[in-house]
């Protein structure tokens, strides 16, 4: 916390404000899109839109693996004021974005040939769902475009423009969705020629950032040498990321296939929510990531060390209220959201977002194994543990009859042993911090969550009721609830005593 409160008095204050914002605008489009793809255009488009996404993701894995590598040495570069050295860098990696995108062409070609092989689709619907796979995939190509060209501005803790530039995406994305599904054609390719309509006019945004953040760039020769140190970073970093859209994308592409497109719907639809809590958490560890780079290439390692402690209870604690509200609410949301008819699904949200806070706490880990070229092993564990979890999922549909719940269990537990048991002992070996400090904060953040869980079904069974009024008045509790209790049990002495000094600051 201490560390936090000196960071919001200088950037810290804005990237976090643009990041809520971003968080604020993908609530908006996470919350407002599904009940309008299944009003207009039916359940089963959300799932191929999802899918879509998917899929998109998986064709932009090497140039999404050396979004780190970009990050790391434009920084170190730009930190150390050596100019030159910042051109190579660049000039290689945009070379080697260029070729990975030259490499996704065929692949997103010969799905789209082949898509009802992969797809449960229905035969009238395949030429509407390959132009949505199309127009997806050349989204993002631009989305990964943004990533490369933002590096000059991560380096230098500007994550206010680059979240400015997802907030502006985001918010034409929606736009152009209801505009053409209201008033040019219900049809699914609305979808996706709006998605990367806004993507493409984000991109152009970032070409202009670029120019104005490193007006000195200028496009060098090819090293072989900075080649080799990105790929010795971004091999295990692509590893990795492989790793993590095992986890995250590829669930919804087995339900589809085992139970149907109606079935990969409803676990859209949940995923949704699962999507807005992680990019909530991305709100804090994405303003705290540069700085923890940063210190590191100040030298500064204690520094770095309290900043990713921090990070710890603070991402948990920061993640599990909303958690906790859902989790109480389920049933409450999922009414008012879509509708009465999709009540069923409340248990299957809970159980798919209950541990994401531990889960989610442990985000900075990834930064901290990239900055000591630490990511062979993380990359091995990632990949170990969601090649698990498909295997389980795999056998689940296939022999038993669990269905849908059966998926959830298995990434939410693989999911945890990763992150909570195994990622953070081995980041440890390299940081040498106290794992007692570690498992401490993550009882804490456990401990905050089941509170707030219980404080919260208790009020529900008290009030007795199922009104608005109700609903909004325990809310509001279990936020005043969690203020109190963060202020006089979690933070510390030190950290109470910045707070009041930060918030006398103020007035």
């Amino acid at each position: 916390m201490e560390v936090l409160l000196r960071v919001y008095k200088n950037q810290f204050v804005r990237n976090f404000g643009v990041n809520g914002l971003n968080f604020i605008v993908k609530i908006g489009l996470g919350l407002l899109l599904p009940p309008l793809l299944i009003k207009l255009i039916g359940l089963s488009s959300l799932g191929y839109v999802q899918i879509a996404t998917s899929v998109a993701a998986y064709s932009a894995l090497l140039s999404t693996s050396l979004n780190q590598a970009n990050n790391k040495f434009v920084t170190v570069g730009i930190g150390s004021n050596n100019q030159p050295y910042v051109n190579n860098v660049l000039s290689t990696i945009f070379t080697m974005y260029g070729v990975s995108f030259l490499l996704v062409i065929p692949l997103l070609l010969l799905f789209l040939l082949n898509v009802d092989v992969f797809v449960d689709v229905d035969t009238n619907d395949i030429n509407s769902i390959r132009l949505l796979f199309l127009f997806v995939g050349l989204s993002q190509i631009c989305v990964m475009s943004n990533t490369a060209l933002a590096s000059p501005l991560y380096a230098k803790n500007r994550i206010d423009l680059i979240q400015g530039v997802n907030v502006t995406r985001n918010i034409l994305r929606l736009i152009f969705i209801f505009f053409g599904l209201s008033y040019v054609v219900p049809n699914i390719v609305a979808v996706g020629v709006a998605i990367f309509t806004s993507s493409l006019i984000s991109t152009i945004i970032s070409i202009y950032y670029f120019r104005d953040s490193l007006p000195s760039f200028s496009f060098t020769k090819f090293s072989s040498s900075i080649l080799s140190d990105v790929m010795k970073l971004s091999g295990w970093t692509c590893v990795s990321v492989l790793g993590v859209m095992f986890f995250m994308q590829t669930d919804i592409l087995l339900i589809n296939r085992f139970l149907g497109s109606e079935t990969s719907g409803e676990f859209a639809l949940l995923n949704q929510w699962v999507v807005l809590l992680i990019s909530l958490t991305a709100v804090l560890s994405g303003s705290l990531a540069p700085k923890i780079m940063m210190e590191y290439s100040k030298g500064n390692i204690d520094k770095m060390k309290i900043l990713f402690l921090s990070s710890i209870k603070h991402q948990g604690i920061f993640i599990a209220i909303p958690i906790s509200i859902i989790f109480v609410f389920a049933d409450f949301i999922l009414k008012i959201w879509v509708g009465e008819d999709f009540v069923y699904l409340s248990n299957y949200l809970r159980l798919i977002i209950v541990l994401l806070s531990i889960s989610m706490a442990m985000r900075q880990v990834a930064t901290i194994n990239t900055i000591f070229d630490k990511m062979k092993g993380h990359a091995l564990l990632t990949l170990f543990f969601s090649l698990c979890h498909i295997v389980a999922v795999i056998f689940l549909l296939k022999y038993t009859t669990f269905g849908m719940v059966g998926v959830i269990i298995s990434n939410v537990l693989f999911f945890f042993l990763l992150n909570v048991v195994f990622l953070p002992l081995y980041a440890n070996k390299k940081l040498k911090i106290s794992k007692r400090k570690i498992y401490k904060h993550l009882f804490l953040i456990l401990l905050f969550e089941i509170s707030l869980i219980a404080i919260g079904f208790t009020l529900r069974y008290l009030s007795g009721g199922e009104s608005y009024i109700s609903a909004l008045l325990i809310v509001l509790f279990l936020l005043f609830v969690s203020l109190v209790g963060i202020y006089f049990f979690i933070a510390d002495q030190s950290e109470r005593k910045l707070l009041k000094n930060y918030l006398g600051g103020i007035k």
